[in-house]
């Protein structure tokens, strides 16, 4: 699953205050977090309602503070977590979410410009940097795999992420034929 902020900034969706007070901000970020979406899954998002409702579920995983557009002249650093969704007493999801960071285009910058003129007393024009959008790619397991997942896919990342249409493609459809791990055995995952 890939997730975050869509690619048309006029279909953004402003994330509500938080019930429990306020969350702080990382450095360099911009005053405002956005509601995250699915932008891509496998299974697909439409083909049942238990696979939307885990793949949702996912992407509040990935995301549990909304997404956070940051600004700064290098790229911020990708990170990676784990997460458990137990649906039921019988239905476990292990997950894991690699969080990476994309240069902002124009038209996403200018809208992000905009917003800050309005929204910041203090923001000023000339000191504005790059901005960076976060997106989290997912692997959801029903079994415990996270020290693999959790090498593999920033693996994958680094191999791939300059040709994202092959990392979707190739790469996801390579790792989901791989059989299933069985108790009590050893695999690899050789290239």
């Amino acid at each position: 699953m890939v997730c975050g902020v869509g690619r048309e900034p006029a279909q953004w969706v402003k994330a509500p205050a938080p019930a429990q007070g306020k969350i702080g901000h990382m450095k360099g970020a911009v005053g405002q977090f956005w509601l995250p979406e699915i932008l891509g899954s496998s299974p697909r998002l439409e083909q049942d309602n238990e696979n939307a409702r885990a793949l949702h579920s996912a992407m509040r995983a990935c995301f549990p503070h909304d997404v956070e557009i940051c600004t700064g002249r290098s790229q911020p650093h990708c990170v990676h977590h784990s997460f458990v969704l137990q649906q039921d007493s019988s239905h476990t999801l292990y997950g894991i979410a690699l969080r990476v960071w994309s240069r902002a285009d124009e038209k996403r910058a200018e809208t992000i410009r905009d917003l800050r003129k309005r929204t910041e007393s203090d923001f000023d024009v000339s000191a504005d940097g790059t901005y960076w959008i976060p997106y989290c790619l997912s692997f959801l397991s029903r079994y415990p795999l996270h020290d693999l997942l959790g090498d593999l896919l920033p693996g994958m990342w680094i191999h791939w992420n300059k040709a994202t249409n092959l990392f979707h493609a190739e790469e996801v459809s390579r790792i989901l034929s791989f059989p299933r791990p069985r108790a009590s055995t050893t695999s690899s995952a050789s290239t």
